[in-house]
């Protein structure tokens, strides 16, 4: 089991039993924040191979916002080796456009491309990451 990473008041974390890996947004993400979660992003995402896709459900139920320098680091730091599924939820329509538009400029800058789905709630974000890890499970069955 993952511990639980503490960056300021958010946390992250890698779930036993889905695997998915977990961000609790609380507050405002500034830049040292930002960098803080990349890393912790990438320390959970290694225990990966290189080939097997990331799933990140993100709750934004306290999310007060993200730095201007954070969307920066975000858009720019991204080392991502893997392909990745992000689920959003706890967002307004608004927030949710906007960051699943700095995610897709992320996946255009990135070698592994990421797709968001922002999702009414927790269970509908857990039901598209499954959604999506089966459908990868299939395509790898099939080559």
């Amino acid at each position: 089991m993952s511990e639980h990473i503490r960056i300021g008041r958010h946390e992250l974390w890698r779930e036993p039993d889905t695997g998915f890996i977990c961000l609790l947004n609380d507050g405002t993400v500034d830049e040292q924040h930002a960098t803080a979660m990349l890393e912790a992003m990438t320390t959970l995402a290694g225990e990966l191979a290189p080939d097997e896709p990331v799933y990140v459900l993100t709750d934004n139920r306290k999310a007060a916002g993200f730095t201007s320098g954070a969307r920066k680091i975000f858009a720019t730091g991204n080392g991502a080796r893997n392909k990745a599924y992000v689920a959003i939820f706890g967002v307004s329509a608004l927030v949710g456009a906007s960051l699943k538009l700095l995610l897709k400029a992320i996946s255009a800058i990135s070698s592994a491309p990421t797709k968001v789905e922002i999702s009414a709630d927790e269970a509908q974000a857990r039901a598209w990451l499954s959604a999506q890890r089966r459908l990868n499970s299939a395509q790898v069955g099939k080559t």
